[in-house]
């Protein structure tokens, strides 16, 4: 009796077993029939059972359904751009189907690619499907598209992802070889939406496509370094420290027209003179006509109060541009911050007061301050970059030049 049970029990899991197996074969012909709502439902429990024998038909069944579904709506749309009607089209239901089809496809090999009871692989669907759906692939652009315009960004970054996940994946192994024209530029996308929206993972995943490809290298390389940028600031990590400006300095050295890296290595030396000065003079060194390089050289001089290097520094920037708003008020307060280191040596000591030979002296200098500070007002009248009306208004104060003083000093900005 008890053996008698046992084999009962045993008839009554595979009853059920397939069971599970016979529910989404009828959902696939029900999806077939034009149902494909009714089998999305329909299916559901072969999915989910662990009964279900093979899970692999299962899914490729969910796949060709949502295939369906997609298909009728595109179907709608072609015709409409044929006959000039306006049938409506379910544009959310369709640019989902597509995406929903190939995650279902790769679950299925999933499953196809796994050993039966007797340690044997038996595939029953990856050819079919490498050879019917692989050219359909580019319908995930459009429907990553489609998202992307509706400004739902992460799920454009799933479905473009989906498209080069599936490039590579084993079930379009027959295909690996093909060259693909638009992987480049989906990953380059998917990369800038994940700067966008600080997805590090998604953008190490695609980056290197992009970065591959002579077309979208040079762009993808500002996402790299940024997003390195910005994982170092989260991690403060020192290895994502030592990553980001190895990017840098290799995106400088590849494309030295992009200010924005020098910027970036410039600004990670900045706790660091001896770095700073190090990496300026190797930019000297490459192009002699640089002007940043003498700038930030002359900007560490003049906080360093070496007044005379800083001035011949920053003398270089106006020889390459004259209208250097920046290097014109900084050779001003050097001029004018060595007037004054002189007028403290040359003062009396207990009175503080000049005499007239020295207070010539101090004035001499300050008229090369004055010089300057001139051509930054004129350059920048509104002092958007630099406050120049109050160490002017002192300069013609010192020189005796009340008139220009007065004038001046209504711009000073409390």
């Amino acid at each position: 009796m008890k053996k008698l049970f046992i084999v009962a029990l045993a008839m009554m899991v595979s009853c059920g077993a397939f069971a599970q197996d016979k529910v989404w074969k009828k959902a696939l012909s029900t999806g077939e029939g034009g149902k494909t709502a009714e089998a999305l439902e329909m299916i559901k429990p072969a999915l989910e059972s662990a009964e279900t024998l093979d899970k692999a038909g299962a899914y490729n069944a969910l796949a060709r359904i949502y295939f369906k579904q997609f298909a009728d709506q595109s179907s709608i749309e072609i015709m409409n751009k044929a006959k000039g009607e306006t049938k409506p089209v379910d544009q959310v239901l369709m640019n989902t189907s597509i995406y929903e089809a190939f995650k279902a496809f790769l679950k299925s090999d999933e499953f196809d690619c796994q050993p039966d009871a007797k340690g044997k692989v038996k595939m029953k669907f990856r050819q079919e499907v490498s050879k019917t759906y692989f050219n359909q692939r580019p319908n995930l652009i459009n429907a990553g598209q489609y998202f992307y315009s509706n400004k739902e960004n992460d799920m454009a970054k799933k479905i473009w992802g989906l498209y080069l996940d599936t490039k590579n994946a084993p079930l379009f192994a027959d295909h690996a070889a093909e060259p693909d024209q638009y992987a480049a530029q989906i990953a380059y996308y998917i990369c800038f939406l994940a700067y966008q929206t600080e997805d590090y993972d998604c953008y190490k995943k695609y980056i290197g496509i992009a970065l591959a490809d002579p077309e979208q290298a040079k762009a993808a390389e500002e996402i790299n370094v940024a997003m390195l940028q910005n994982h170092f600031v989260a991690t403060k990590a020192a290895e994502d420290s030592i990553a980001f400006l190895k990017a840098a300095k290799a995106a400088h050295e590849k494309y030295p027209d992009v200010q924005r890296y020098f910027d970036v290595i410039a600004r990670c030396y900045m706790n660091n003179n001896d770095q700073l000065i190090k990496f300026m003079d190797e930019e000297i060194a490459k192009n002699p006509d640089a002007v940043l390089p003498y700038q930030y050289k002359g900007d560490i001089a003049m906080n360093n109060q070496k007044y005379d290097e800083a001035i011949d520094l920053f003398k270089k920037v106006v020889e390459k541009e004259a209208d250097n708003v920046a290097a014109n008020f900084n050779l001003g307060v050097c001029y004018y911050n060595k007037a004054n280191t002189l007028k403290d040596e040359l003062s009396d000591k207990k009175t503080g007061a000049l005499t007239k030979v020295n207070a010539d002296k101090v004035k001499v200098i300050l008229a090369d301050a004055q010089t300057y500070l001139e051509k930054a007002r004129q350059l920048d009248p509104d002092q958007e970059i630099c406050r120049w009306a109050y160490i002017l208004g002192n300069t013609y104060y010192v020189r005796g030049e009340t008139a220009k003083y007065d004038e001046v000093s209504k711009f000073i900005k409390k």
